[in-house]
């Protein structure tokens, strides 16, 4: 007697396939908004600490009439800066470079002042997460330098090329925090996303990449894959999905 075989066809109904997508719909959703949230908090503590780093700055100004990595007794006025902690003086012009010497928005930052800056401040008791015996010859972000939230790390200097034909146009010359992946002492190179860089413009600034206070630009080769100039307007190109953006914070 022959046997009746059934095969088994049973698979999702189109009610469990809505049910598995929707499922994954969520999960994909909650990624995201995972990661929005994530880039939030960095993008709110890199303004925090922006702003702690020009308090602090003003801070040592007001006690000791002298800026921070300029100071040129500094070996004499602050607490352990010495030799074995590589703290040196400043040349006392009021800016935290030395000399004439003067650095590109994009160059290498070898002069010692602007690492000197963040030992002086460390010293005063004044910042933290920087290490007072660091050897500013080997700059590490971390250790010389603070670490960006946002990315990379903090580089900070006396920029004079944004006087006038300055690639960020929208500054005049001063103070800079330098916002890089770095190395410290290396050519900049981009810190941030275009829309990372867009949020915390939002938030500390004008939202506008060549104005205001807080400059964006690309790094330092290839097209510019930060930032798009129309009829003399510019803007985060937040749609790109490659390159980023080197950030310049003016410090007043």
């Amino acid at each position: 007697m022959l046997k009746t075989v059934y095969k088994n066809n049973s698979g999702f109904t189109l009610v469990e396939l809505a049910i598995v997508m929707m499922i994954i719909g969520f999960l994909i959703g909650g990624i995201v908004k995972g990661q929005e949230l994530i880039n939030n908090t960095r993008v709110k503590k890199t303004v925090q600490l922006l702003q702690t780093v020009e308090a602090a700055k003003t801070t040592f100004f007001d006690t000791y009439s002298a800026m921070p990595g300029d100071m040129s007794n500094a070996v004499s006025r602050l607490r352990d800066c010495t030799p074995a902690n590589f703290c040196v003086n400043g040349d006392g012009n009021n800016r935290v470079i030395t000399g004439n010497t003067d650095p590109t928005w994009r160059s290498a930052i070898t002069d010692p002042e602007p690492y000197q800056f963040w030992k002086h401040l460390t010293l005063a008791g004044m910042i933290g997460g920087i290490d007072p015996s660091a050897d500013p010859s080997n700059p590490v972000y971390g250790a010389s330098n603070p670490i960006a939230p946002i990315g990379g790390g903090f580089e900070f200097y006396y920029d004079r090329i944004m006087v006038s034909g300055g690639s960020q146009g929208g500054l005049t010359s001063g103070h800079i925090v330098r916002m890089t992946n770095g190395p410290p002492g290396a050519l900049a190179t981009p810190v941030a996303t275009q829309q990372d860089a867009f949020m915390l413009d939002q938030k500390i600034d004008d939202g506008k990449p060549s104005t205001g206070s807080l400059i964006a630009d690309y790094g330092v080769t290839g097209t510019n894959t930060c930032k798009q100039t129309t009829g003399g307007q510019a803007r985060y190109r937040v749609e790109q999905r490659s390159g980023g953006c080197v950030l310049f914070y003016k410090v007043p």
